[in-house]
């Protein structure tokens, strides 16, 4: 038996480029209440210099790959967002 047997940590991938704060929160909104695992690369830096957002890079939403498909789809058909394939 292997006792250092651990869960491997889920891949993430690139499904959506936020434009703003607003789609920010609405993504939050909808992604927890599915119960979709996210992170939003660059959020924190856009949020408190929002008028460098080209300086910063853009902000990123990243989700686990096994849901990527299922997040797309509600990127499209729920919040009416174009997902990066």
């Amino acid at each position: 038996m292997d006792r250092w047997n651990h869960q491997e940590e889920p891949t993430f991938v690139e499904v959506y480029r936020p434009q703003s704060q607003q789609e920010v929160i609405l993504l939050r909104m909808v992604l927890e209440r599915e119960g979709i695992a996210f992170y939003i690369t660059n959020e924190r830096l856009h949020s408190l210099l929002p008028i460098w957002d080209t300086a910063l890079g853009d902000m990123r939403l990243m989700v686990e790959r096994e849901r990527a498909a299922l997040c797309r789809r509600i990127l499209g058909e729920e919040l009416g967002l174009i997902p990066i394939d």
